[in-house]
């Protein structure tokens, strides 16, 4: 699911393939200036305006870390409550690009965004499927391809994944009435071609760029190894941490990247509008952030029955806030966000 300013993008029943909030991996998809956990920065005091980049997330007074991991060989969960029900700072990354694109609809986004290697920026059209790469410090279009992914309007869709995986290969989740696969497509030439494809039968498992392929989220093994321009395995690896996001009872959820353990418990409005689930009532997705933290979401509820965007950093200290932005990984150790904004699609960073 994701939010248009002005518009909802809704993700209902009928488009059951759609769950963006257990994906997006998305847009977790994609991170490749991610590094091993390292030590956290000094812990700052909680900010009473939304951070940009050049005011790095802060501690917010509304989440409550209720224990710290020790200095011992065996990692310590560190227990983490996240109040919904409080009043939140607005988190506003700071622009850094906006690119023109058909207005999006009632439904499907029109256009994708995801980090890519080399320290660029992938944007892909899902109207006229042209794939674009931008430069992720000038900002400025690098080259364009056009691609054969399934387009706005056809009988099959992008279900929620797109990453540029090593060799800028291109990973696209696509759905149809009765199927998910995902689809591997590589340059020849000017354009971008498939040349791989396999069923993802792991029932709506959020999909990110694992260290040797795509892989379903807690799922070491990977649902399609990173190919070459033939089609074929490359061998090529990715240096990233595994993550996987569990949800337990009573929206409970155990976060774990790569032996690095948080047990979050969300604080819920007393009426969501939502009906129960032995789970979770606001499903939470997680992605991986830079300097070995985890950025988990939920969409909430407000008064007017729209759905607004709580974004987690978990780290040492844990920091939440509202925001109208999607979080799509890590550009050169920043927070990077997309935003679909009636007929642009927006780019912007956080400092971390």
């Amino acid at each position: 699911m994701r939010k248009v300013t002005g518009k909802r993008i809704i993700t209902l029943g009928a488009m059951f393939l759609l769950v963006e909030a257990l994906v997006v991996a998305v847009n977790t998809r994609r991170n490749f200036d991610d590094s091993k956990s390292v030590s956290s920065a000094p812990t700052t005091d909680a900010p009473t305006t939304a951070p940009t980049t050049s005011e790095p997330i802060a501690e917010s007074t509304t989440v409550v870390p209720t224990s710290a991991a020790t200095a011992t060989t065996v990692p310590v969960p560190r227990d983490v409550t996240i109040d919904l029900t409080a009043s939140l700072p607005r988190l506003e990354p700071h622009q850094i690009a906006s690119f023109p694109i058909v207005a999006p609809g009632d439904l499907l986004p029109t256009a994708y965004a995801t980090p890519a290697p080399d320290n660029r920026i992938a944007i892909l059209d899902d109207v006229t499927g042209v794939l674009r790469f931008i430069d992720g410090t000038t900002r400025m279009d690098i080259t364009q391809y056009g691609t054969p992914v399934p387009k706005i309007g056809s009988q099959t869709f992008i279900s929620g994944f797109v990453a540029v995986g090593p060799d800028d290969v291109l990973y696209v989740n696509e759905g149809s009435a009765g199927a998910t696969s995902l689809a591997a497509y590589a340059r020849t030439g000017d354009k971008y071609l498939e040349v791989g494809r396999v069923n993802n039968d792991t029932d709506n498992v959020p999909l990110m760029l694992g260290p040797t392929g795509v892989v379903a989220m807690g799922t070491p093994a990977p649902l399609m190894p990173y190919v070459a321009a033939d089609g074929q395995p490359s061998g090529a690896t990715v240096d990233v941490d595994e993550l996987a996001t569990t949800a337990g009872p009573d929206n409970t959820y155990s976060v774990d990247r790569s032996g690095t353990i948080w047990n979050v418990r969300y604080v819920l409005p007393a009426d969501t509008g939502l009906p129960p689930s032995e789970t979770c009532t606001l499903c939470a997705s997680g992605h991986l952030g830079p300097q070995g933290t985890v950025v988990l979401t939920t969409k909430s509820p407000t008064v007017d029955g729209d759905l607004q965007t709580k974004l987690s950093v978990l780290s040492d200290q844990v920091a939440t806030y509202d925001t109208d932005w999607d979080y799509i990984g890590v550009l050169n150790g920043q927070l990077l966000f997309d935003r679909l904004d009636q007929d642009s699609i927006d780019l912007g960073t956080v400092d971390l």
